[in-house]
């Protein structure tokens, strides 16, 4: 039940993953015409050229979650997941197996080899649709709480499970934001391993703010 609850969360975490980082490129690529058809040349290449960047870091993420889907969900092992609570948080020590073949371990940890220059625009993108999946997440927040007041049952399920997939995707961004900094190092376990902390904190900031209205 443990595993389909944890494929379920991940596949709603990648579908919102997908929508903000397909919907950004060609956002930014008509954004940039707009700007070029009004006599904005600069800004306009300078946005295509942004544009051409956010789609291959898209790309990266889109190639990683197909090779988790082949590597992980058609080729299942039986894994110690004992091995995750007493395995210490040791940076220097290998990766452990149930953390790689999670969705978001297995991401970070099968990251290609990159620039110095490109990893730094990955990081500020990726953290930039943190922000957009943190904002979103919370406008479905306040959506729940408003149709529980208002007894709209199906709504309020569809906006749990619609929070549920950009808090996902909010972890999976910040993983991948720190983990493409630090190539030859596991500090995004950090971060992967506080997800659940950081969940609650972004819940209850949601919930505080409600209710402070």
């Amino acid at each position: 039940m443990g595993k389909w609850f944890e494929y379920c969360e991940s596949a709603l975490g990648l579908l919102a993953a997908f929508i903000l980082g397909i919907a950004v490129p060609p956002g930014l690529f008509f954004a940039g015409l707009g700007r070029i058809s009004e006599g904005f040349w600069v800004q306009g290449l300078g946005i295509l050229a942004l544009s051409a960047l956010s789609l291959r870091s898209s790309v990266i993420v889109i190639r990683l979650a197909s090779r988790w889907e082949r590597d992980v969900l058609q080729t299942p092992v039986v894994v110690d997941e004992d091995e995750y609570y007493r395995m210490p948080l040791d940076f220097e020590e290998g990766i452990p197996e149930a953390d790689r073949r999670a969705l978001i371990g297995f991401m970070a940890s099968n990251l290609p080899e990159l620039t110095w220059r490109f990893r730094l625009w990955c990081s500020l993108f990726w953290l930039a649709l943190l922000a957009a999946a943190t904002y979103l997440g919370h406008q479905l927040c306040l959506g729940a709480i408003h149709a529980a007041n208002n007894d709209g049952n199906v709504l309020f399920f569809l906006a749990c499970v619609g929070h549920l997939a950009f808090l996902v995707a909010a972890n999976l961004y910040l993983v991948l934001a720190v983990a493409v900094l630090t190539p030859k190092t596991h500090e995004w376990l950090f971060f992967y391993r506080s997800r659940l902390l950081l969940d609650v904190v972004a819940i209850s900031v949601s919930v505080g703010l409600v209710l402070a209205v």
